[in-house]
């Protein structure tokens, strides 16, 4: 897991190459107007979802865990707690989703992240992390998540 700001992002470049794929999206301006909905890449192994939504309460959805691809979360407007599960405290909540890479448990947090615009999180497979919880009183979010594929 990294959480670190935008202006930090090369430093795990080198790392995590398709980051630099991530940089180039982000600076091309193609987020500002784009409408929520699933859009492809250049390079096949990173895709990513623009998302828009109120936070809400913790646990209505659970901590999400991906098997194949890494997130790369990144707020464009508002700003929301993420939780993140010790896992050895996951309790399954729903199957795996091999079309969605994802499944779903409770656990107990481990640590929580304020994700605000200017800052990133990266989520590796098997990393447990429940987004858009509430921070105070329900605000909208605008969010990018970028889906790098790690183990095809």
């Amino acid at each position: 897991m990294i959480l670190d700001s935008l202006a930090a992002i090369d430093t795990y470049i080198t790392a995590f190459p398709q980051l630099q794929t991530v940089k180039r999206i982000l600076a091309s301006g193609l987020l500002k107007d784009a409408e929520p909905g699933s859009y492809r890449t250049d390079d096949p192994s990173v895709r990513y979802n623009i998302n828009a939504y109120t936070t809400h309460e913790k646990g209505l959805a659970g901590y999400e865990v991906h098997h194949r691809e890494a997130d790369v979360q990144i707020i464009l407007s508002g700003k929301e707690l993420i939780d993140i599960a010790d896992a050895s405290s996951m309790k399954e909540r729903s199957p795996y989703d091999s079309a969605k890479d994802a499944q779903f448990f409770d656990g107990e947090k481990l640590l929580r992240y304020t994700a605000f615009p200017g800052t990133f999180a990266v989520f590796l497979p098997g990393e447990a992390h429940e987004p858009c919880i509430i921070s105070g009183r329900p605000l909208s979010v605008r969010k990018v998540v970028f889906k790098l594929l790690m183990n095809p």
